[in-house]
């Protein structure tokens, strides 16, 4: 704004036309309202974080020690220039990862950080009760919010296909559910082609299971086929007895990240 000597009634104008720009409102809100269209009296980086917009700043990590950052949220990459080394790196992210940096809480001491992957959308948080991170029963290490997708529901035997909504690829492992003389849900890498691998012990007879099934890749991890199914039951007597094709049946599949 350019200050010049003014006439008195030059200078009441001007005056007049400086409040004019800021005051718009009524007794209880004489100032003007921070809205979509205009800061107000408010900064255009608050009115940018109340509409949901993140603060874009790829050097925060020169700017403020992890623990220290101020509350906000936050379009920035990974310790992008090394300031954040001596903080544990969350397991699916990457030093120069883009993230979204979410920073909540109710003083210095009690903060929530909350990290998601623009590249691969996981999700990490930490907690703290002191200043510096930790404190209680909080550590200063990422702990990992779980992301699930059922990617099949149905019944598929020996060929049959299992079409996904998604390639597994997409996920870190897979949650099987079998159904037949051993019923049970296993969590494998979600690997191509996985393995399950099942054991169990009968409820009456003197016998022991365990169960192969090969899963086989159609169409780029989106289409499984049960190619194998092979039991093997264990008696205290005589040889292990291998059979095929026993009735196993699998009921779904989840994809998990």
């Amino acid at each position: 704004m350019e200050l010049t000597d003014k006439q008195r009634d030059k200078a009441i104008l001007f005056i007049l036309e400086q409040l004019a720009i800021h005051l718009d409102g009524d007794e209880q809100n004489p100032h003007a309202i921070a809205t979509e269209m205009g800061a107000g009296l408010a900064s255009p980086e608050i009115v940018s974080l109340a509409r949901g917009h993140l603060i874009k700043d790829n050097y925060i990590d020169l700017k403020y020690p992890f623990f220290d950052l101020p509350f906000g949220r936050y379009a920035t990459v990974w310790n992008g220039s090394g300031g954040w080394d001596s903080i544990d790196t969350p397991d699916t992210v990457s030093k120069g990862d883009l993230i979204q940096l979410h920073v909540l809480g109710e003083h210095a001491a009690r903060k929530v950080f909350l990290v998601i992957s623009v590249t691969n959308g996981s999700i990490w948080y930490m907690n703290t009760s002191e200043v510096g991170g930790g404190g209680n029963y909080n550590s200063t290490v990422w702990k990992n919010i779980r992301q699930t997708t059922i990617l099949w529901k149905g019944e598929a035997g020996i060929n049959d296909d299992m079409r996904l909504v998604e390639s597994t690829r997409r996920f870190r492992t897979l949650k099987v559910t079998v159904s037949g003389i051993i019923g049970q849900t296993v969590e494998i890498p979600a690997v191509d082609n996985p393995v399950l691998s099942l054991a169990t012990v009968a409820n009456t007879a003197n016998e022991a299971y365990t169960v192969r099934i090969n899963l086989t890749d159609m169409q780029n991890q989106r289409v499984l086929r049960m190619t194998k199914c092979r039991l093997v039951t264990f008696r205290p007597t005589g040889n292990p007895t291998f059979t095929d094709d026993t009735g196993f049946k699998i009921t779904s599949i989840e994809g998990i990240y």
